[in-house]
């Protein structure tokens, strides 16, 4: 038994399989909510995905949830956008994530498109005011945030919310990692294997393959590749 649930989750996720240490009970316990969550999409209209209890869906008609897409529990997605929110194949949202799409109904914002396999991870917050873009396989950590618009502020017989917000249209490149609480700010562009440490600002783009860290971030190191090694 314990190997024919293996192999459907690895199908399923596209990883590799359990813990061996894992307890059977454990197994059973984690199988059973699955089916749950499942049921739970079923009756929300989503008939390939896992949708916990406790999710909030606002603007389902700007929402495409591709193959076995997981959806954890107390999540807000907020998708009516110009070109919505689109979660590809196997995609996770972890418990409390908030997927904004829009900053209001005042200026509908542009979207947010989340890859293959990444993984967003638990009380994440993701503006997608100006445009956020996260590749395949992106790895998100606890509590990282990513705007894609600021306010403008110029105009000093104004006050701030009366100025309206400019754009800045955020990548994450396939691969990466922003490790927990890092926040990306808007018009940034971050390349395919980079490294975020813990608690990092990123305000300025980020070439592939290296390793940044502090606040603002800077490169600490690159991870070598290998084309680089030759």
């Amino acid at each position: 038994m314990r190997a024919i649930i293996e192999t459907m989750y690895s199908r399923n996720r596209g990883l590799g399989g359990f813990d061996e240490t894992l307890p059977s009970s454990a197994l059973l316990a984690f199988v059973a909510r699955k089916l749950a969550w499942r049921a739970n999409a079923l009756r929300r209209g989503y008939v390939n995905a896992y949708i916990a209890p406790g999710v909030s869906l606002q603007g389902k008609r700007f929402l495409s949830v591709g193959e076995a897409v997981s959806i954890g529990q107390g999540v807000q997605i907020m998708a009516v956008s110009h070109e919505g929110i689109h979660l590809g194949d196997r995609v996770t949202l972890d418990t409390g994530a908030i997927l904004r799409a829009s900053g209001g109904v005042r200026r509908l914002g542009a979207g947010i498109t989340i890859g293959r396999r990444a993984a967003v991870g638990a009380r994440n917050f993701i503006h997608g005011g100006g445009g956020v873009t996260i590749e395949e396989d992106v790895l998100l950590g606890p509590g990282v945030q990513i705007f894609s618009e600021n306010h403008n502020f110029e105009n000093p017989e104004l006050p701030v919310i009366e100025q309206g917000e400019q754009p800045g249209p955020v990548l994450i490149g396939r691969g990466s990692w922003l490790g927990a609480g890092a926040i990306v700010v808007a018009g940034v562009t971050i390349g395919e294997g980079v490294v975020v440490a813990a608690g990092s600002v990123v305000t300025a783009d980020v070439a592939p393959h290296t390793v940044v860290a502090g606040s603002p971030a800077r490169v600490v190191r690159n991870i070598e590749t290998s084309e680089a090694r030759g």
